[in-house]
């Protein structure tokens, strides 16, 4: 005999992707600036928050174009910023043609406590470490193919997780189209 669960209040409707549009274009427009960077970088001088900003970002534009089409991964916000922006502006911190100082010019007082409790990913002036970004830019392969020669120079050895994302990119990519 089968048991049927019963309805959950605020259970997802059919029509619950399309109706949070707004929602999602806010994120854009309030967590990422037209310059490339993010609310998090401008706030906190770290590249780790630029990463923070957009790993989720970019995980639901995947979703989202996969369900519904809609591609906010190049979608532009009225403030000029959008995802794959920020993405290209990070680039060159991650493959080393420019370096960055973490938290050096952080205005959040937060940071300068976590340093002088010596919290070691908190050291103000680390060198921002490149092999942060492999993850963000392997799911951003998934809409920019061209991003895959950046994550080979970034892979001294393949790492199992990274690896098997890029297969997915490529099987999502294949059965979208």
């Amino acid at each position: 005999m089968a048991c049927r669960l019963p309805e959950r209040q605020g259970r997802r409707r059919p029509g619950a992707l399309a109706a949070g549009a707004n929602s999602r274009e806010d994120q854009i427009q309030n967590n990422l600036l037209p310059d490339g960077s993010g609310i998090g970088f401008a706030e906190r001088d770290a590249l780790h928050y630029q990463l923070y900003n957009l790993e989720p970002l970019i995980k639901l534009a995947v979703i989202i174009q996969r369900a519904t089409g809609k591609d906010y991964y190049h979608y532009v916000g009225t403030n000029k910023a959008s995802i794959a922006h920020c993405v290209e502006w990070t680039v060159p911190f991650i493959t080393g043609e420019l370096q960055h100082a973490e938290y050096v010019h952080s205005k959040v007082p937060f940071d300068r406590q976590r340093a002088a409790i010596k919290e070691s990913a908190y050291k103000i002036g680390a060198d921002f470490n490149p092999q942060a970004g492999l993850y963000m830019l392997t799911l951003a392969e998934y809409f920019q193919p061209s991003l895959h020669k950046v994550i080979l120079t970034l892979q001294p050895e393949i790492h199992r997780g990274i690896a098997f994302i890029q297969v997915l990119n490529k099987v999502r990519r294949n059965v979208h189209t």
